[in-house]
Order: C-alpha cells, then sequence, then structure tokens
C-alpha cells in the first residue's frame, strides 16, 4: 500500500501533545475534524481503539504510520523525527516508497 496518497502536510501532526494511546488517537482525529475530512469523530475514534486492540500501530522512537515497513529503516524513522516540517514528512514517505517500486 503506498500511504503517501493517502495524506498531505495537513494530515501531519509533528508534536503531538498526547501523552496516552487514547490521547493520541483523539488529537488525530481532532485534526481531521479541523481540516474537514471527518464529520463524525466519536465513530472513528471507537473504530480505532477497537483496532489498536488487535494489533497497535505505535511504534517506539516517536513514529506512527499504520502497516508501514518503512519504519523498518532506523535512516527512515530518523529523517522523519528530524523533519522541519510536515511538508517534509510527506516528501521523505514518498521518496521511500518510490525506492521500494
Amino acid at each position: 500500500m503506498n500511504i503517501g496518497s493517502y495524506f498531505g502536510p495537513e494530515n501531519v501532526i509533528l508534536d503531538m501533545e498526547a501523552d496516552d494511546k487514547k490521547s493520541a488517537i483523539a488529537e488525530l482525529v481532532d485534526n481531521l475534524v479541523r481540516i474537514g475530512r471527518l464529520s463524525d469523530p466519536e465513530e472513528l475514534i471507537e473504530a480505532v481503539v477497537a483496532r489498536e486492540e488487535l494489533c497497535t500501530t505505535g511504534l517506539e522512537n516517536g513514529v506512527a504510520i499504520p502497516l508501514s515497513r518503512l519504519l523498518k529503516d532506523s535512516a527512515f524513522r530518523k529523517r522523519l523525527l528530524d523533519a522541519p516540517d510536515a511538508g517534509a514528512v510527506v516528501e521523505a514517505i514518498a521518496e521511500a516508497e518510490a525506492s521500494l517500486e
């Protein structure tokens, strides 16, 4: 799956305030509401929490991308963590995915 095609810089939160999984999910969902991509946040939060109980998306080292094998590469994770802005995050993902093709 090419995750880069599903989001742009407006979907990236560089400095999340959440300090636990449920708060992180709520913060991400609130961002989707803010940018006009979602109208029923409670339903999505419930679905994501249920999915997380089956298999977590969270990853150590400060980065979480659902179902992404890219995060196994420590150089890629570092590039994400060092990204100066959301556009650089999206660009890094697009370049990494292109190298897999």
